[in-house]
């Protein structure tokens, strides 16, 4: 491993921390799925059913939640084009997935200039959704990253 690769993997956690602290969440110490982001809350059923999915073909990322542990948002550093995050948002709308996308305006810190920052955030939802609906969500949710870049780096 390079000494810049190895550099990078020592300073993540620490950005990380810093970024949840900017807008006061918790670096999660488990993962959630992107459907379980915009459902608002983690569902033991779904993580049984789907244990590959739960990152859901993002790369470098980071899981943030808020004090009690709900899901807050999920920052994803691929080899993408800056934007990926607009395209995904669209994607989203056109599917009716309660997410957001959007680019922050912290920079990379993974590989700079080779990654972009990409912030998923989920819409508020009327109520809570079964285990059957965030399973469909899923579903939409990996169609819409297919969408917005077909074969690409995020695709699944």
């Amino acid at each position: 491993m390079s000494a810049d690769r190895r550099a990078a993997y020592l300073e993540h956690p620490a950005h990380c921390a810093r970024f949840a602290a900017k807008r006061g969440w918790k670096l999660a110490r488990t993962t959630f799925s992107l459907a379980e982001l915009a459902a608002g809350h983690r569902s033991p059923w779904f993580v049984r059913r789907h244990p590959r999915l739960r990152v859901c073909g993002l790369d470098h990322t980071a899981h943030f939640v808020w004090g009690r542990g709900r899901p807050a948002g999920i920052l994803t550093q691929p080899y993408a084009d800056a934007g990926l995050a607009a395209r995904l948002t669209e994607a989203f709308a056109q599917r009716g997935v309660p997410l957001v996308a959007t680019t922050p305006p912290e920079p990379s810190w993974w590989f700079p200039g080779w990654t972009v920052s990409v912030l998923f955030l989920p819409k508020p939802v009327s109520r809570r959704l079964s285990a059957d609906e965030i399973d469909a969500l899923d579903g939409e949710i990996r169609a819409a990253i297919e969408d917005a870049n077909p074969g690409g780096q995020m695709g699944l």
